[in-house]
């Protein structure tokens, strides 16, 4: 069975608070393919886009749930064509933010059951692993004592 060490959640919502605007951010987004199967992989992911669908007679249709990740380009697509997350760090930081730290904020544990899909998944070895491990060096690495 897939088993690894991951860092302390403890403050992970106030590092992620504090390294908001690090560069740690942009290494990661250089890395990042976009291609969203660290979303599609986690079971606690649940984004979703619907979309109306019209019959070729104009008269019948259905709207249909269509599974999305806000990893992806165009997720943050909106009328006007305009992205208001159009690259790869911002995508990146929203996915993790709201993981790690917005479910900490709200509910006193991440949206992470420490599965190991991402780890396993990630072509480009971004998880929540090696996220949180350099947002915590970030914070740490002048400190003598980091929990």
């Amino acid at each position: 069975m897939f088993k690894s060490e991951i860092p302390s959640f403890k403050y992970l919502a106030d590092i992620i608070h504090l390294n908001y605007d690090s560069k740690v951010w942009d290494q990661f987004g250089e890395k990042c393919l976009s291609c969203g199967t660290c979303s599609i992989v986690c079971p606690t992911c649940n984004c979703f886009n619907v979309e109306d669908r019209i019959s070729m007679n104009t008269e019948d249709g259905f709207r249909e749930r269509i599974l999305d990740s806000c990893t992806l380009p165009c997720y943050s697509m909106v009328a006007g064509d305009h992205d208001f997350r159009p690259d790869r760090t911002s995508r990146l930081k929203l996915y993790y933010t709201h993981k790690l730290k917005e479910y900490i904020g709200r509910w006193g544990q991440p949206s992470c059951v420490g599965c190991g899909r991402c780890v396993t998944y990630c072509p480009v070895d971004i998880n929540v692993i090696t996220v949180s491990e350099a947002l915590y060096e970030e914070v740490c690495k002048n400190q003598e004592v980091c929990d």
